[in-house]
């Protein structure tokens, strides 16, 4: 993820919180509370954040970024450098659930480094996957962040078929939202600075907005299997 990301996603972000309000959609049928929790690609905390906000319990953060850490948003919670590709024998099948929120986007070979997560998760665990949908929504945003792909549903079911695992449920989200995005793919087509590109692409232009913003992510129901921004889901390691 581009730096500059991190200087402008915040905890109060429409689309930080929608994505979040996924997620406890997605896992409201699992007993979270007792699970040793890891967050793999945390970046600068925002699911750490919001995990302790709503579950009350904390999340191990592993990024290879400093600059990220140094910036989180809760720094009490356990943060760590680390390579996942290192498969540490004390880290092995030590997690219940792993999230990867907004990652195998930015590796070359997301099979390889998904395979790699799942040295750290025991049986019977959990991965919640986030990743941008659509490849046609593909922009200089995407660059700029340093995306390789967007995803289609079918590509989320081959990879984890591929791995062995069970999928639970994968849903879009963000349906209010693509009007939006696809207005930003032509706004930004003109841009060249990397920092103006993440800048308008991910910050609402006042704090109105953002709240009008999040509203419309209300009027979208989950689990959403027709079409969206983005697309989570829910694996198990059998």
């Amino acid at each position: 993820m581009a730096d500059s990301w991190f200087q402008v996603a915040s905890p109060s972000n429409f689309w930080v919180k929608r994505r979040f309000r996924v997620f406890r959609t997605l896992v409201r049928p699992l007993d979270v509370d007792g699970m040793k929790v890891a967050e793999i690609g945390c970046g600068h905390g925002l699911v750490q954040h919001s995990f302790r906000q709503n579950f009350g319990q904390s999340v191990d953060g592993y990024e290879l970024n400093q600059l990220a850490l140094e910036q989180s948003v809760c720094p009490d919670e356990p943060r760590f450098i680390y390579n996942i590709f290192d498969r540490n024998a004390e880290l092995k099948e030590k997690y219940d659930m792993i999230i990867l929120f907004d990652v195998i986007e930015h590796l070359e070979d997301d099979r390889a480094f998904l395979d790699a997560v799942l040295f750290h998760l025991k049986f019977g665990g959990y991965v919640v996957i986030n990743v941008p949908a659509l490849q046609g929504l593909f922009s200089k945003y995407d660059e700029a962040s340093g995306h390789f792909r967007r995803y289609e549903k079918k590509d989320l079911s081959k990879l984890s078929t591929d791995l062995g695992l069970s999928l639970v449920e994968v849903s879009f989200w963000g349906l209010p939202y693509l009007p939006i995005l696809w207005l930003r793919k032509r706004l930004l087509a003109a841009k060249t600075s990397e920092q103006d590109i993440i800048s308008t692409g991910m910050k609402p232009p006042s704090s109105i907005a953002n709240t009008l913003l999040a509203g419309l992510g209300y009027l979208e129901l989950i689990p959403n299997h027709i079409i969206g921004t983005s697309l989570m889901c829910l694996v198990q390691k059998k």
